[in-house]
């Protein structure tokens, strides 16, 4: 079950997440000082700093971003990621204001989504990235705020008992199920992919434009780590099978996202240029395959995830790759406002 498996039995009160030492030690030779093992993901950065920090809240005490027309907004993304870090703190030390943050959010998302036509529910986000308009329409569904989101709710619903939230989740994750061609993230990668059917190879699309693949990793990897939980959880064979998709589509992309010295961020064919990642994200990428790695016992995962820790590691790389991030933003300038 999740909740054993993340070290925290329901009822009890907060405890630190505990994560093996020589996993611990591996991860930050791979990630270096970027690493918080403390998450409640377990496999993600840190997410305390989005804890208070919005400039801006309503009178709910929910965060709000900047959204159409100038005007302010909920964004399921800067949402989901609040909420996972008023629970990381809330677990660390027992702070009873950030879980009663946690969980306004989460009644926030149980009570504020919207039904695709594609029969699964989601949550919109407020604007339209400039790179992406003309593809995407107003109110359109991220893949990781998606995942984040979904992530909220399991453990609203495992941790905490949240009523709705385990229901809500269920509802959502249909998403990760639905092709991008009718309205959810999931784009058929491959040669199986042509056929159709169960037995294809799927990656999750962070930006679900039928026309246009940006096999975004981000969005891939938090797809992947949302129905993993989901699959912990409720023990469904079907979700498990769709999880096998996504680990195999992703294993067969994988060699397009490594440049021989550096990781890249996506491969859209749209951009001028390679968008590759920043240090940060670089680090962020290694940490995500390798925990991959875990839940899937795939090889080709965790040998990847190693050799982009050797690159991280390499002074020459890095400069390298901080010149080639700053040309990609000179050629893209529109990219500059995308969150993955």
């Amino acid at each position: 079950m999740f909740i054993k498996n993340c070290g925290l039995d329901a009822g009890t009160g907060p405890r630190r997440w505990h994560v093996p030492t020589r996993i611990a030690g591996d991860l930050r030779a791979g990630a270096g000082k970027f690493v918080d093992l403390r998450s409640p993901r377990g496999y993600h950065l840190a997410y305390a700093a989005f804890a208070g920090g919005c400039e801006s809240n309503d009178a709910l005490r929910l965060p709000l971003t900047m959204g159409r027309r100038a005007g302010v907004a909920h964004s399921p993304w800067l949402m989901a990621r609040s909420a996972l870090a008023c629970l990381e703190l809330y677990l660390e030390n027992g702070n009873q204001k950030k879980r009663a943050g946690f969980e306004r959010i989460a009644h926030w998302l149980i009570d504020n989504y919207e039904e695709d036509s594609g029969g699964f529910l989601g949550w919109p986000m407020p604007t339209v990235p400039r790179a992406f308009r003309g593809g995407l329409s107003d109110g359109w569904f991220s893949g990781s705020a998606h995942a984040e989101c979904v992530a909220v709710l399991i453990r609203a619903g495992a941790l905490l008992n949240m009523d709705g939230a385990l229901d809500c989740a269920r509802r959502a994750v249909i998403g990760f199920a639905t092709p991008v061609e009718e309205g959810g993230f999931l784009r058929e990668v491959g040669e199986e992919g042509e056929a159709g059917g169960l037995d294809t190879m799927a990656f999750a699309e962070e930006y679900p434009i039928p026309g246009r693949a940006s096999m975004t990793f981000g969005g891939q990897a938090r797809a992947m780590f949302a129905l993993s939980d989901f699959a912990a959880l409720e023990g469904d064979d079907g979700i498990r099978i769709l999880l096998d998709r996504y680990s195999r589509g992703l294993e067969y992309v994988l060699d397009g996202f490594d440049l021989g010295f550096w990781s890249r961020l996506d491969q859209d064919a749209g951009w001028r240029g390679t968008r590759i990642t920043s240090i940060t994200q670089h680090a962020e990428q290694v940490l995500q395959l390798s925990l991959l790695a875990r839940i899937t016992q795939c090889e080709a995962f965790e040998s990847t995830s190693e050799r982009w820790g050797t690159y991280a590691r390499l002074r020459g790389h890095r400069w390298k790759s901080g010149l080639l991030v700053g040309r990609f933003r000179i050629m893209n300038p529109i990219c500059l406002s995308l969150q993955t």
